[in-house]
């Protein structure tokens, strides 16, 4: 599961971890508070991982390094 600013509730979207190497098949399950919206697609926080999906896709560390040390790349190819 993940939160994105771009993509609708129940889209499902492929999530690729650098780190890991990890491919992940997601579905959005939250989306950007609209307060919050403009500051995550400037800052390029394309989605918010769930706590398992973090693991998988940012390693043992996901938790304690900042999100920015976790690059991922998502693709939205439709269903």
């Amino acid at each position: 599961m993940v939160s994105s600013p771009r993509y609708p509730i129940g889209a499902w979207i492929w999530i690729y971890g650098a780190n890991t190497d990890a491919l992940l098949h997601c579905r959005v399950t939250d989306v950007s508070h609209p307060r919050d919206l403009a500051r995550h697609l400037r800052t390029k926080r394309e989605v918010e991982l769930s706590y398992p999906a973090a693991l998988a896709l940012c390693g043992a560390r996901a938790m304690q390094d900042r999100p920015e040390r976790c690059p991922v790349v998502v693709v939205n190819i439709g269903d």
